[in-house]
């Protein structure tokens, strides 16, 4: 397994749910490499979806990212 590039700890392998279709502007796009580079909270799909398209990938996922992330958020995100 890998370590966090931010916190050194070792990461875990996790599965996290795939995203498709047009995303929405999500402000965490610009801070989330500096701040929390591995929370992995979702992956990415793309636009086209289609009845074998999986609905989540194995990551690796740091937890302090995703600590980090969710305080980020938490402070950051209109309600």
């Amino acid at each position: 397994m890998s370590n966090c590039s931010l916190h050194g700890s070792k990461m875990s392998l996790r599965k996290v749910r795939i995203q498709y279709g047009m995303l929405d502007y999500d402000h965490a796009w610009g801070v989330e490499k500096e701040l929390f580079p591995n929370s992995n909270l979702i992956s990415i799909g793309g636009c086209s979806i289609d009845p074998s398209s999986p609905s989540h990938v194995e990551l690796l996922v740091c937890n302090s990212c995703r600590q980090a992330e969710r305080q980020w958020r938490k402070e950051n995100d209109p309600a």
